[in-house]
């Protein structure tokens, strides 16, 4: 790892700084052109993939009473089926809509909530890599930028930012980002490393066990 950080340290000055005004440019295309991938040109529950609109039903449910440990849907195949999804999710979504229902009633509070979620974890995602990118080249402006822009370009991963888009697969990408962020640190701060990967690792992994084998669950 330290000759990762070296060799990315040895540019000269002037790639680290001189194109700079190229990389804000490239930037700033980038944004726009991750806006676009991230706009929905229909209303926001119609954007919703059948895996969102199952998340959402739970969040409803637990809303309205059921049970956090009780995972049941029971009107999925009725007499129902026990789902694998973690409730960890269903925590900012529950949160979110409880807040804004006093102030603008129970749809737009959903409905902002639907919108707004997964772009907030866009900004997540691309301030941790930004922060992988400075802690690799060691505060490297060109580099940050740079990562950004490849950030922003990534369309298979923006499908999970974009609005309504409240399945586990953002959050994990965004945990996962995290790890690789701790795990960059050890060498530097063990201690931030021992601290923050296991926690990333925690809660990362009731939204990752379905990828398990079923023997291994």
């Amino acid at each position: 790892m330290s000759d990762l950080v070296s060799t990315s340290c040895s540019f000269p000055k002037k790639w680290r700084s001189g194109n700079a005004g190229v990389l804000i440019t490239l930037l700033g295309l980038a944004a726009v052109l991750a806006i676009n991938l991230l706009s929905i040109k229909t209303g926001v529950y119609d954007a919703m993939s059948t895996d969102d609109a199952m998340r959402f039903v739970e969040v409803r449910d637990l809303i309205n009473g059921q049970g956090w440990f009780d995972l049941w849907q029971y009107r999925l195949n009725p007499p129902g089926v026990l789902m694998h999804w973690s409730r960890v999710i269903d925590l900012p979504l529950t949160v979110s809509i409880l807040l804004l229902k006093p102030l603008i009633g129970v749809h737009d509070a959903e409905s902002v909530t639907l919108f707004s979620l997964a772009l907030l974890l866009f900004a997540v995602a691309l301030a941790l890599v930004v922060a992988i990118a400075r802690q690799m080249s060691d505060g490297a402006v060109t580099s940050q930028i740079g990562a950004a822009v490849l950030a922003m370009l990534a369309k298979p991963a923006l499908i999970h930012f974009q609005p309504g888009a409240i399945d586990h697969h953002n959050a994990q990408i965004d945990l996962l980002l995290a790890l690789i962020l701790f795990t960059l640190q050890i060498e530097r701060s063990a201690n931030q490393g021992r601290a923050g990967g296991p926690r990333s690792i925690a809660i990362r992994w009731p939204s990752a066990l379905k990828c398990c084998p079923r023997s291994l669950r």
